[in-house]
């Protein structure tokens, strides 16, 4: 168990995500053309029967007309039996899958499954690793992920820009202080023109509108 905490810690997620993408293209690709191969015959099948049954109803559009007017019940029985049939007729007309077809179509839904869970269980790593690095209860938000998937995603990052700072200059996430707790850097700059305190990624300063970015290539 320590081993797998261990390799989730240090596993690149920046390069994880650009694979599993890659993988489910593929998927989707090879699956889809696999797919409609497998169902070839059924597919051409149901296309032709629609095509029957349309010209069918279409046929026999103006006698429904005509047994709504005169509410000939029997007449109407008999019209809807025939209906009943046709339905019947277009249900056998199709040929069954075959034992080929059935088992590509389950293979190709088994994979899809297991990309699913491989998805699942993505999202609920990265949670543990980006918990483990903003100082966060990281065994809490992998089992988060775990239920709430993107919605523990969005709601992980929102609670840690609000309670954490990351220093733009070592990277550490820590909890909001004036100064980094790894390198020392300062979190806060001062205005060159009204000497008022501004955070670090301010490109202006909010008090008197003075470009900031001149002197921070200066500081820099």
């Amino acid at each position: 168990m320590t081993k797998i905490k261990e390799k989730i810690l240090n596993a690149n997620f920046k390069k994880i995500p650009r694979c599993f993408i890659v993988i489910v293209f593929i998927y989707l690709l090879a699956g889809g053309i696999l797919g409609v191969m497998a169902v070839k015959t059924q597919l051409s099948e149901i296309i032709s029967l629609k095509e029957k049954g349309a010209v069918y109803l279409e046929e026999n559009k103006n006698k429904d007309e005509v047994y709504e007017e005169y509410s000939k019940k029997k007449d109407k029985e008999k019209h809807h039996s025939q209906k009943e049939e046709w339905k019947n007729i277009l249900k056998t007309q199709i040929t069954p899958l075959s034992f080929n077809s059935k088992i590509i179509l389950v293979i190709i839904l088994g994979i899809g499954h297991i990309l699913m869970l491989v998805y699942w269980i993505l999202i609920s790593a990265w949670l543990y690793q980006a918990a483990d690095k903003a100082k966060m209860r990281k065994n809490l938000w992998a089992a988060v992920g775990l239920i709430g998937n993107i919605l523990a995603v969005i709601l992980f990052i929102s609670v840690r820009d609000y309670i954490r700072i990351k220093c733009s200059h070592c990277d550490e996430w820590q909890k909001k202080n004036q100064f980094c707790i790894k390198c020392g850097s300062s979190f806060n700059k001062e205005c060159p023109s009204c000497h008022s305190i501004v955070a670090q990624s301010e490109k202006y300063c909010g008090f008197c509108g003075t470009s900031l970015i001149e002197n921070d290539n200066l500081n820099n």
